[in-house]
C-alpha cells in the first residue's frame, strides 16, 4: 500500500521526456506532471516571488489534509502551518524551481513559477533522510553519554519530522524498541533522557570577597556521568548563559544577595539549540515560524542545603595525586616518581589561577610552558574547580602528565561558560613545558584500549598527547604551532572544499571527480584564514566526540582519526566531521598530512578516512 505522501502527489511516476525549460508555458500548465503557480510584479524579481508565494499555496492545499493531526497537538492554524512548511521545501529547493516570463508590460511582468511532481516528491524523500540521520545521530550520542547531543538531535528529528506529510507513518529500527512509529518514539525518547538524568549537588562554597556562592554539580545519566550537557539556571532575577557540563561535573553561581537568600536551584536543559539551528537551512524557518513542541520535564529543581555551605578562601584545597603504576611499569622500569613534589608546584600554580597572580610562579614554568598559562588565564575568567578523584600522574617517554584538574572558563563577549579538565605537563626537570585541555574520559579510554596490533601503551598516550595539542592550539589560538604540525603540501579538506597541494609520494588516492566541488587552496591559504579568524574572536572553544582511530599498518605510526567537533567561538559556531591523518613516527615532530572537515556525513552515512587515502 502507498504510504499517504505518495498518494499526495498523483502522476509522480509519469515519464517526463521533455524538461520543464524546452516545454511551453501551456504544456507545463495543461500537464499533470507539475506544480505551477502565477505572480505580477513592477520587477520580474517580485513577480518571481510571487508566482512562488502563489505555487507554494496551491502545493500548501494537496498536503493540508496530512497535517491535520500534528496542527491539533501545535494549536496552529492549519493553512498558516502547512505554508510554512512547503516553503521549507521551496527554499531548499530553488535550483529546482524554474519561471518563464509570460508578457512583459510597462507596468511589470508576469511570471510562471513551476516545479515538477517528482522532484516535489525527490525533496519529501530527502526531508525524510534528514530525519533519520538526525535519529541515528541521536542513538550514537546517547550511547556516548552525550546527552547534549543527544537531545539536540532527537529534537530536531522531531521538529523536522512535524513537517513530513507522512510523519505519523515513518519509522525507525531502534536497537531496544525494534521498528517502530518515529515520532511518538522520538518523544518518549527525549522525556527518558530527561527522566534518567540525576543532577546533585556536588559540594557549595562561599566566597566573602566579592560574595558569592559556586554550586558544583553531578550529572549522571543512567548513573554514568554525562560526558556533555548543556544548561541554563535561574540565578535569582535572571537566566545564566548556556553551562557546558563536562565529564559529569556542572557548577552554577550565585552573586551578592541571590548568595545568600536563594534555596532552590532551578534549572533548564537546553535541547531545542535555536541558536545552532543555522547548522540545518530546513529547520530555521521551522523553528522561528511554527509552535515548535515543548517538554516539561526539562526543568529540574533542587534544594541547595544552607547548612552545608562551608565559607572558603580563594585558595583551592590541596591536591591528591596518584601514580598510573601500569605506565610507569611499562615505560620506565622501576623508575620512581616523587609525588610530594609535583603535588607542591600544582598547589602552587593553581594558588597563582585563582589569585590572579600568574608572575608568582613563573620560575615553574619553561618559557613556552609559561606563555600557554598565561594566555590561559589572562584572556578569560578562570576558576579551578573541586576535583573529584585523584589526579593521575603518567610519565610518556621524557615527559610526565598530571591529569586532569577541573576548571571553568568564561569571556566577556561569549554567551556560553564551559569547563575543560586541563592537563599539565612536566620535562625531566620537572619544569611545566605545556598545559592542554583533555579529551573526554570516554574518548582516552577509546584509544587506550585498542588492540596491541596498534601500538604500545607509549604511542597511545603520544597520540593523545598530540590531539590534546592540536584542540589546545585552536582554542589558545597558538598559530605557530598549527602551522608547525601542517606538512608543506597536506591536503586540506574545508566543509566539501578539496584543497590538495603536489602529492608527496604518490600519497593520496585518487579521490574522484566527485569529491573536488570548489577552489583548492595552499597551507598558507589556510593559515592565513585561521589568523583572521583568531583575529576577529576573543575566544575559541573546540570538544571532540565519537572519535575513530584507525593504524595504516603494524609498522609505520601513521594513523587516521575521525571526530565529531564542536567550534564555538565569540561570533560563530558550528558542528562537523574532522578526519586527520597524521605520521607520528617522529614523535617530537608529528606531522598531518591530511585534514578534512565537513559539515554532514557524506550520502552513505560515511565521513572522509584512512580508505580515501593511501601511503
Amino acid at each position: 500500500m502507498r504510504n499517504r505522501g505518495q498518494r499526495i502527489i498523483t502522476g509522480i511516476f509519469m515519464i517526463i521526456c521533455i524538461s520543464g525549460f524546452s516545454q511551453t508555458r501551456e504544456e507545463i500548465q495543461s500537464s499533470d506532471a507539475w506544480l505551477w503557480g502565477k505572480g505580477f510584479g513592477k520587477t520580474y524579481q517580485l513577480a518571481q516571488k510571487n508566482a512562488l508565494d502563489d505555487m507554494i499555496t496551491k502545493i500548501s492545499v494537496i498536503v493540508e489534509s496530512s497535517f491535520e493531526g500534528i496542527v491539533t497537538e501545535t494549536n496552529d492554524k492549519l493553512d498558516d502551518y502547512v505554508q510554512t512548511v512547503v516553503k521549507t521545501y521551496s527554499t531548499a529547493s530553488l535550483k529546482n524551481v524554474h519561471y518563464k516570463v509570460i508578457k512583459e508590460k510597462k507596468d511589470g511582468t508576469e511570471v510562471l513559477c513551476y516545479i515538477s511532481k517528482e522532484d516535489l516528491q525527490k525533496r519529501f524523500d530527502d526531508r525524510k533522510k534528514l530525519v533519520i540521520a538526525y535519529t541515528k545521530n541521536g542513538v550514537d550520542a546517547e550511547k556516548r553519554l552525550n546527552i547534549s547531543d543527544a537531545l539536540r538531535n532527537y529534537y530536531w528529528a522531531l521538529v523536522l519530522l512535524g513537517s513530513h506529510p507522512d510523519y505519523a507513518s515513518i519509522q525507525y529500527a531502534f536497537k531496544d524498541l525494534g521498528e517502530v512509529a518515529l515520532k511518538p518514539a522520538l518523544q518518549n525518547k527525549l522525556n527518558s533522557l530527561f527522566a534518567d538524568l540525576d543532577i546533585r549537588i556536588d559540594k557549595i562554597v562561599m566566597e566573602k570577597s566579592p560574595k558569592r556562592k559556586l554550586v558544583t554539580l553531578d550529572i549522571t545519566y543512567n548513573g554514568e556521568p554525562v560526558e556533555s550537557f548543556d544548561y541554563i539556571y535561574f540565578t535569582g532575577d535572571s537566566y545564566s548563559h548556556i553551562m557546558s557540563a563536562s565529564d559529569g561535573v556542572g557548577v552554577a553561581e550565585f552573586y551578592g544577595a541571590a548568595a545568600d537568600s536563594y534555596e532552590t536551584l532551578k534549572i533548564h536543559a537546553e535541547y531545542q539549540y535555536q541558536n545552532k539551528a543555522v547548522w540545518e537551512p530546513e529547520l530555521v524557518p521551522l523553528m522561528e515560524n511554527i509552535n515548535i513542541p515543548v517538554f516539561d520535564k526539562s526543568t529540574f529543581s533542587i534544594s541547595l542545603p544552607i547548612k552545608k555551605i562551608k565559607p572558603i578562601t580563594s585558595e583551592p584545597p590541596p591536591l591528591t595525586i596518584q601514580v598510573d603504576n601500569q605506565t610507569i611499569k611499562s615505560l620506565s622500569g622501576s623508575s620512581t616518581i616523587n609525588l610530594a613534589d609535583y603535588r607542591e608546584i600544582l598547589d602552587k600554580i593553581l594558588k597563582a589561577v585563582s589569585t590572579r597572580q600568574p608572575e608568582s610562579v613563573r620560575s615553574l614554568f619553561t618559557p613556552e610552558g609559561y606563555n600557554v598559562y598565561h594566555t590561559l588565564i589572562h584572556n578569560g575568567r578562570v576558576r579551578v574547580l573541586e576535583i573529584k578523584d585523584n589526579l593521575k600522574l603518567i610519565r610518556v617517554g621524557d615527559e610526565v602528565m598530571v591529569r586532569s584538574i577541573p576548571m571553568l572558563f568564561a569571556y566577556t563577549n561569549n554567551q556560553r561558560k564551559f569547563i575543560e579538565d586541563v592537563v599539565f605537563l612536566f620535562n625531566q626537570g620537572k619544569k611545566i613545558t605545556d598545559i592542554t585541555f583533555s579529551l573526554s574520559d570516554i574518548a582516552i579510554r577509546d584509544i587506550v584500549s585498542m588492540p596491541k596490533g596498534f601500538g604500545t601503551r607509549e604511542d597511545r598516550y603520544q597520540l593523545i598527547r598530540f590531539m590534546e595539542d592540536y584542540k589546545t592550539a585552536y582554542c589558545l589560538k597558538q598559530l605557530d604551532y598549527i602551522e608547525s604540525i601542517f606538512a608543506e603540501n597536506a591536503l586540506i579538506i574545508v566543509g566539501r572544499v578539496l584543497k590538495q597541494g603536489k602529492p608527496i609520494d604518490n600519497m593520496y588516492l585518487s579521490l574522484g571527480e566527485e569529491k573536488v566541488e570548489f577552489n583548492r587552496y595552499t597551507k598558507k591559504q589556510y593559515i592565513e584564514n585561521l589568523r583572521r579568524l583568531f583575529q576577529r574572536n576573543e575566544f575559541v572553544n573546540i570538544q571532540f566526540e565519537d572519535n575513530k582511530v584507525r593504524k595504516v599498518n603494524t609498522d609505520d605510526k601513521i594513523y587516521g582519526i575521525q571526530i565529531a567537533q564542536h567550534y564555538y567561538s565569540s561570533y560563530y559556531a558550528d558542528k562537523g566531521y574532522l578526519f586527520l591523518m597524521i605520521d607520528m613516527n617522529d614523535t617530537l615532530h608529528p606531522k598531518i598530512y591530511v585534514r578534512t572537515w565537513q559539515p554532514k556525513k557524506n550520502a552513505d552515512g560515511s565521513i572522509y578516512g584512512l580508505e580515501d587515502f593511501h601511503m
